[in-house]
């Protein structure tokens, strides 16, 4: 099973066994991140968008559009990357300064430059001491 595989930490075999992926939070947060630390960044995407249409309420949520955003990110598609971060910015949990700063320099990366402007106005807002602002120069 890839679940024990994943737990045990043999990764390379988990990603190999990979298979029979429930729709749960749980199972498909584990599919991509075996995928994705196995070097196959891809095939982590329809994970995680799977988990954030069938959990858009779980607590991995946050984290599962933050992790989407950064993946995106890494394959080149920054405009797909700036939407996940922009997704977990709106979310309830810690990851909500560093997803908005990440949408802007995302949004920046895709050529948006009048998007970015007006996402590091709302980080503005929302963070006036945030930890990024001196980076939205």
């Amino acid at each position: 099973d890839w679940r024990a595989l994943a737990e045990a930490g043999e990764l390379e075999e988990a990603y190999a066994a990979l298979g029979g992926v429930r729709p749960t939070a749980a199972d498909l947060w584990a599919a991509a991140d075996v995928a994705r630390r196995t070097g196959h960044a891809a095939e982590a995407v329809p994970y995680l968008e799977q988990l954030l249409d069938v959990a858009p309420r779980s607590r991995q949520a946050q984290n599962a559009a933050f992790t989407l955003g950064r993946v995106l990110g890494g394959l080149g598609r920054h405009a797909a990357a700036a939407s996940a971060y922009g997704e977990a910015a709106e979310r309830s949990g810690g990851l909500r300064e560093a997803a908005l700063y990440r949408q802007v320099q995302a949004l920046r990366a895709a050529g948006q430059a009048a998007a970015a402007e007006a996402r590091a106005g709302v980080y503005r807002e929302r963070f006036p001491t945030g930890r990024y602002l001196t980076r939205l120069e």
